[in-house]
């Protein structure tokens, strides 16, 4: 067996062994509420985790959830798993 044959070898088993996870999708659910700073929080809908307002950050203009990594493209729907 060549040295070429070898990377071929191993490169099929990096293909093999590669796991692939499920696009996360969610959509930014905005809320008002006082007792957050800034008057309110941006929320993910796939992880819940919540954002305030006035941080360094607009995080509803994301396309991401910087915590759980979920694609922001549904639109008025709830979370779902592909």
């Amino acid at each position: 067996m060549d040295e070429k044959d070898r990377e071929i070898q191993e490169l099929r088993r990096q293909v093999e062994s590669f796991k692939a996870e499920p696009v996360r999708r969610g959509r930014w659910e905005i809320h008002e509420d006082a007792s957050w700073a800034g008057g309110g929080f941006t929320k993910c809908s796939a992880c819940g985790y919540g954002y305030s307002w006035g941080g360094f950050f607009a995080v509803e203009e994301w396309p991401f959830c910087p915590n759980c990594g979920a694609k922001m493209d549904l639109e008025g729907e709830a979370h779902e798993q592909d």
